[in-house]
């Protein structure tokens, strides 16, 4: 795996990447697939973003004492 890098993107640099999501308390984990009409990775959700989603909701029921079903969605 590749080092985590923060930086501005162009849309070059998202269509040459394998996965890209964005992420903030509000919106959680949040897969992007396409930039424009370009398609980013193969078009589908990755492994990696799968992952921090399934990561992320897990520490969010953690600190609210809720089981993750119950986070809505």
């Amino acid at each position: 795996i590749a080092p985590v890098v923060e930086r501005p993107l162009t849309v070059k640099d998202l269509a040459e990447a394998d996965e890209v999501f964005i992420t903030s308390s509000s919106i959680e984990v949040v897969p992007v697939t396409r930039a424009g009409r370009q398609r980013i990775g193969n078009g589908k959700v990755g492994e990696i973003t799968r992952e921090l989603q399934k990561l992320y909701r897990a520490y969010v029921s953690r600190a609210l004492g809720l089981p993750v079903d119950e986070l809505g969605e």
